[in-house]
């Protein structure tokens, strides 16, 4: 059996040999993450009003309500468990990200609907 080798955690000063070779030839680091200020990310991302928990829920409840009729329709439709579709409807949560584009593409005009019960 051969020993394994334990990588230790860069201490202070230490950095990538890209940083070093950065810093060498004068190059500024490069910003941090997508390297948008707020202005830009506000321009992308656009100006639609925080929401909370529960009103996301009261919504996400009135699309299920209106576009699936059910709660079995709604697991069905959705690839959810019967549960999960009762949290819906009842409003005790709302869905991932995966499930809202999914509603957004099987129910267009009804997803339209809610957004424009969101923005104003």
């Amino acid at each position: 059996m051969r020993p394994v080798a334990v990588q230790t955690v860069p201490t202070r000063g230490q950095t990538s040999l890209e940083a070093r070779l950065d810093r060498q030839r004068g190059r500024h680091p490069r910003p941090a993450g997508r390297g948008r200020d707020r202005g830009a990310a506000r321009r992308a991302c656009g100006r639609l009003p925080d929401l909370g928990r529960m009103q996301a829920a009261a919504l996400w409840s009135g699309f299920v309500t209106e576009t699936c009729g059910t709660r079995e329709a709604c697991a069905v439709v959705f690839g959810v468990t019967f549960q999960a579709a009762c949290n819906w409807f009842d409003g005790f949560s709302v869905p991932g990200g995966d499930h809202v584009l999914k509603g957004a593409a099987m129910f267009p005009q009804a997803f339209a609907r809610l957004v424009d019960e969101v923005a104003p």
